[in-house]
């Protein structure tokens, strides 16, 4: 392979450089340890900030690439302000070694903690209902992710009960308390519905319900609640089969948990973007079951974006909101994800989707999988084991080209005579040709370097560069944060950083600002362990690292008292 053909930051025998104690702020996303692309993409001309990071497991995506952009603590560059985080957050490990570094930096912490459900802030899906349009987005993306996003092969069931449990919910979004405004309320409801074969005119107990609110409502028949049950004029085994597609879209909501988490909400995400916040999406790494939660809060998380820069700050949100998406396949199907992606850059968000494959977002999305790519300007390849006709390996040696090369040929022509001097007449004749080959191939692809990446810019030829290395990274290895009285009390606890116990969390009201994996008392290795409140070898899990060497960020964790 010519070096021509890929732009190469690597210097064969050049070490690797090692900035220990570098802080500061970055106004740059960082793809690679030499390349970065401006957060200002109207200088950049970029179109977008969009990424795609693929790498399978083990490469080092949360390492590599989502910590070190975390640690940068990075602002836009067209005012100093700093961008926000939107994390999918499998096993919650980002949360538990970045959370309390980015609220020591001012930022306000949230968790949806899906894993442990006691342990997070609440979501309900009523809060960011603003118009008959947005109650019909959220009920559109419950019932498409209900079978995983995939399209039903017949879908009348699934459109009937669209359309049923769309009068449902403008019945409690029109005619209940705020406080009774969640999806408990539509498993009442829905309970309610009921069906005869025999009885043709059979009435259930909501049926009896609708008609009071035809005669009470000010808005009468026109009342949409009505209006939708109009449309679904099944009766009998048929009416049974739409009850229960759509009992099947919201049975999660049946169990305690789910309802302790969503009857209330204490997110409030839609001003993730008026101020600097980290919001943490702690999501099953095995378990789908909760796909359609997940995909429900991105659904409604990017409305409320769009709402709120368009409506309250003319266009455009003054922070920049940034979603770093690991494990992008589990976040569910959004619904026209594919149409809200290009329109990113007008109100000041971008997304990081980090996958094994390419292949997922195919699969997902199917022909919409197009369009998404089509606004992914910048990708990152940091490595994968797959090999076949789907894998990484075969889309980016795609994505990367071809090349032309100079073949060269060699004939012999043997001859039988000799001449005078015992030399025979045989001649050799060299012939060249071009010759196209992929730029890499599928193999060299998979025998990357583990240190190396590929990362490919819109307009730019390909890189050739190491992958991050965080300990070179701005706030990574700085002692600032161990410092006693900047964020720090003399007791050796985080300043800012507030520990919990499990009745803090009883009332489905109160707001759980932050949260580690398990609460308990929060200190740092240096000035606990000197002054003599716990013996140093008693520190679990990460604590056992250099003292005043790391930043507070790395070492923050759960500990519990020898």
């Amino acid at each position: 392979m010519e070096r021509g053909q890929i732009m190469i930051k690597l210097k064969k025998n050049a070490k690797r450089k090692t900035e220990h104690g570098k802080t500061g702020r970055e106004s740059n996303l960082v793809l690679s340890q030499n390349v970065k692309v401006s957060y200002n993409t109207w200088l950049s001309k970029l179109g977008s900030l969009n990424c795609l990071v693929i790498g399978g497991t083990g490469e080092g995506k949360s390492r590599g690439f989502v910590k070190p952009n975390v640690y940068s603590l990075p602002v836009d560059p067209r005012d100093g302000k700093p961008v926000s985080f939107v994390f999918t957050d499998p096993k919650g490990e980002l949360c538990s070694e970045t959370a309390g570094f980015l609220e020591a930096n001012g930022y306000e912490i949230r968790v949806l903690n899906i894993n442990e459900q006691h342990f997070s802030d609440c979501y309900n899906p009523f809060r960011y209902i603003r118009s008959a349009d947005s109650l019909l987005i959220m009920v559109d993306s419950v019932v498409e992710n209900a079978n995983g996003g995939k399209t039903p092969t017949d879908p009348h069931w699934s459109n009937s009960a669209k359309s049923l449990l769309n009068s449902i919910c403008y019945g409690v979004y029109y005619e209940f308390a705020f406080r009774d405004q969640n999806f408990t309320t539509v498993s009442e409801l829905l309970n309610m519905c009921g069906f005869s074969e025999e009885d043709d005119g059979y009435q259930s107990d909501y049926d009896i319900w609708l008609e009071h609110l035809a005669e009470t409502s000010r808005m009468g028949e026109e009342h949409p609640a009505v209006v939708w049950r109009r449309k679904v004029s099944a009766t009998g085994k048929e009416m049974s089969s739409i009850i229960s597609t759509a009992q099947t879209a919201v049975r999660l909501f049946a169990s305690k948990d789910v309802q302790r988490l969503t009857n209330v909400d204490t997110l409030a995400m839609d001003t993730i973007g008026d101020r600097p916040t980290a919001f943490y999406i702690i999501i099953p790494t095995t378990n789908s079951t909760y796909n359609f939660l997940i995909s429900l809060l991105h659904t409604q998380l990017f409305e409320s974006l769009y709402y709120r820069a368009q409506n309250v700050f003319d266009g455009s949100l003054p922070h920049h909101v940034t979603f770093f998406q690991d494990e992008y396949a589990n976040v569910g199907k959004i619904p026209d994800f594919d149409k809200k992606i290009s329109t990113f850059r007008s109100v000041n968000l971008s997304t990081c989707m980090i996958v094994q494959s390419p292949n997922q977002i195919e699969t997902l999305y199917d022909k919409a999988a197009a369009d998404i790519m089509d606004n992914v300007h910048q990708t990152v390849f940091i490595g994968s084991g797959g090999q076949g006709e789907k894998s990484a390996t075969k889309w980016v040696s795609n994505a990367l080209g071809i090349k032309t090369i100079q073949a060269e040929q060699t004939s012999v022509h043997k001859s039988k005579t000799v001449d005078l001097f015992g030399i025979d007449g045989s001649t050799v004749e060299h012939s060249y040709s071009a010759v196209q080959r992929q730029l890499m191939t599928q193999d060299e692809l998979y025998r990357l370097p583990s240190d190396q990446c590929i990362v490919m810019i819109k307009g730019q030829k390909p890189f050739l560069d190491y992958k991050i290395n965080p300990d070179t990274c701005l706030n990574f290895c700085s002692d600032l944060f161990t410092v006693q009285g900047k964020h720090a009390h003399t007791d050796g606890t985080l300043q800012g950083v507030r520990t919990f116990d499990e009745d803090t969390f009883s009332g489905s009201g109160n707001r759980m600002k932050f949260c580690l994996l398990r609460f308990a008392e929060i200190r740092t290795e240096s000035l606990a362990a000197k002054q003599g409140l716990y013996p140093a070898d008693a520190i679990v899990g990460n604590l056992a690292r250099e003292v005043d060497a790391a930043i507070i960020g790395m070492i923050i964790t759960v500990i519990k008292l020898a």
